[in-house]
């Protein structure tokens, strides 16, 4: 059974994760923009500490999530927590046609946990343009 969203969208809850995860540092607001091949990363600021967490506490995240957002309808699935990480999935489909993709890990580094994200268009080309950032609904 599906859990549903409603009409929050999954990259709000992304949002809401990562910014979960920093906010328990006491640096939190200290987070930078990281340049490099994959655009828009986040990272600690050099020197803060990094917030600590296990994988297991986003069991609660296991499942398949849908629900409307980004303009059209959304699903993102994740596994069990296993050997320090989870992966999911997401898809957002628009007029009955994939508009792009997600591969989605959960994985425990250093003590805490790192969300990493590869954005696909449809033909899994990639990276698809990240919503907000040159993404055109």
């Amino acid at each position: 059974m599906a859990k549903v969203y409603g009409n929050l969208s999954i990259v709000s809850t992304q949002i809401l994760m990562l910014s979960l995860l920093l906010s328990q540092s006491t640096q939190a607001g200290q987070a930078t923009v990281v340049q490099g091949s994959t655009p828009n990363p986040f990272k600690l600021a050099e020197g803060a500490p990094r917030p600590g967490a296990r994988v297991t506490e986003f069991k609660w995240l296991t499942g398949s999530w849908v629900g409307e957002g980004l303009g059209g309808q959304v699903e993102e699935v994740w596994s069990e927590p296993v050997g320090g990480s989870m992966v999911g999935h997401f898809r957002l489909v628009r007029d009955g046609k994939p508009v792009f993709y997600e591969l989605l890990m959960l994985i425990e580094v250093e003590g805490s946990v790192e969300m990493r994200i590869k954005h696909m268009n449809p033909d899994m080309s990639g990276p698809a343009p990240i919503p907000g950032k040159g993404f055109s609904p």
